[in-house]
């Protein structure tokens, strides 16, 4: 119990250093620039945020429909999710999914291949 209400301490001290920090370094004129162009693209971001998470749960939907009682990477949603920001990286075997059904397969790899690259 001690470590635990010290490790709290500890983490609302570290917290009230990094904003003291971000406070003071935030006059220097550098620092200033780059907090402008982050405040400047902060709606454009906002938005591409909400489309990528949309097109991401709208295929999550799909592979989960598709293949969620076949293959177990996408039994769920948030697995299902998880597997195409993973299918994104590169880190995805699609022989699986194409074994499975051949024709729905392709038409949601190359789809999402196409949309999300």
């Amino acid at each position: 119990m001690c470590l635990t209400s010290l490790a709290t301490c500890l983490l609302r001290r570290a917290l009230l250093v990094y904003v003291k920090v971000f406070k003071y370094v935030g006059h220097l004129p550098l620092v200033r620039r780059l907090f402008a162009a982050i405040d400047a693209a902060t709606k454009d971001m906002a938005a591409f945020v909400v489309v990528f998470l949309l097109v991401m749960l709208a295929f999550s939907f799909a592979f989960n429909m598709g293949f969620g009682l076949q293959l177990y990477h996408y039994r769920g949603i948030g697995t299902t999710f998880m597997t195409l920001i993973r299918f994104a990286l590169g880190d995805v075997d699609v022989s699986e999914l194409l074994f499975s059904n051949p024709w729905l397969g392709t038409v949601l790899v190359v789809s999402f291949t196409f949309l999300i690259y």
